[in-house]
């Protein structure tokens, strides 16, 4: 299920740039790895595209809103680039993203 469908073309980039390079990781354990700043995961090109592909804070406020209003299965149901901007829809993660990508997590 997809939350955006008029943004069918984000989710899609989405899932090309960010999560084909964590297929084998849940949606709990990428947020682990992004917490614990793992340098083997996190490259600069990696942020970069996190960072881009972010959610806006329009989506992040259609998120709340679907999230607070869905139930368990719905949730269960949502397109893998759904849930991971659902996961990443919180205020820190673009400052920690950008924080990251300033401080040259891989120089």
């Amino acid at each position: 299920m997809y939350i955006f469908n008029e943004l069918v073309f984000k989710t899609s980039l989405i899932d090309i740039a960010i999560l084909s390079r964590l297929k084998s990781l849940s949606m709990e354990q990428m947020a682990k790895e992004f917490l614990a700043v793992n340098d083997k995961i996190l490259t600069e090109n990696f942020l970069v595209n996190l960072q881009q592909y972010a959610p806006t804070p329009e989506e992040q406020g259609r998120l709340s809103v679907f999230v607070k209003s869905a139930s368990e299965e719905e949730l269960e149901q949502l397109s893998a680039p759904d849930a991971f901007c659902v996961e990443v829809s919180v205020d820190w993660y673009v400052g920690k993203v950008q924080k990251l990508i300033t401080l040259g997590l891989n120089r």
